[in-house]
């Protein structure tokens, strides 16, 4: 039985919180799997699974935070290496939607979030001015679905995946 423990996430950030876990204690996980999403300072990150396995045990409940090297849960695997990091998204990311599976059923292993792209080397943040789709809406790949304002433009963000508009993390403020 091996845990998965929290790793060091973002330089100067010795906490994170959990958000939600996309597998629940008994479910089976491939390699890639997203595992739980967690939020540090101001961005969303995903623990994925590096091998396959099972997950045992949750150690850390939703909304609970918990610091870096404390195990999050237990799994059955049979790698010494059971997870990894996805890379955090941009501040001001979080003003996004999910896009999931058009075969989807609800169940949240098919959800993608979409995240702010980076424009350029020195794009920091951006800021999303509108919504050119709405939760539920069916969306194909190169589809325009917002338009993001930086520093120095205001672009036209084309989805990199066909789903289904699942929900809308945050609001924009009008």
């Amino acid at each position: 039985m091996a845990s998965i423990t929290l790793p060091q996430i973002a330089p100067g950030s010795p906490t994170a919180t959990v958000v939600r876990w996309l597998k629940q204690p008994g479910d089976s996980f491939a390699k890639g799997d997203m595992i739980v999403e967690l939020e540090v300072e101001s961005a969303l990150v995903h623990i994925e699974a590096a091998s396959e396995g099972t997950l045992s045990k949750l150690l850390a409940e939703p909304n609970q935070t918990i610091a870096v090297g404390d195990a999050l849960a237990t799994i059955e695997s049979d790698a010494a290496a059971p997870v990894e990091v996805t890379k955090p998204a941009l501040p001001g990311a979080s003003e996004k939607p999910a896009v999931s599976d058009s075969n989807s059923s609800g169940d949240s292993s098919n959800v993608l979030p979409i995240v702010m792209p980076q424009a350029g080397n020195t794009m920091e943040e951006g800021t999303v001015l509108s919504w050119n789709v709405a939760e539920g809406d069916q969306i194909e790949v190169g589809q325009i679905i917002c338009e993001i304002e930086t520093d120095k433009a205001t672009m036209e963000y084309e989805s990199p995946e066909a789903g289904r508009i699942a929900r809308f993390v945050a609001q924009i403020d009008e």
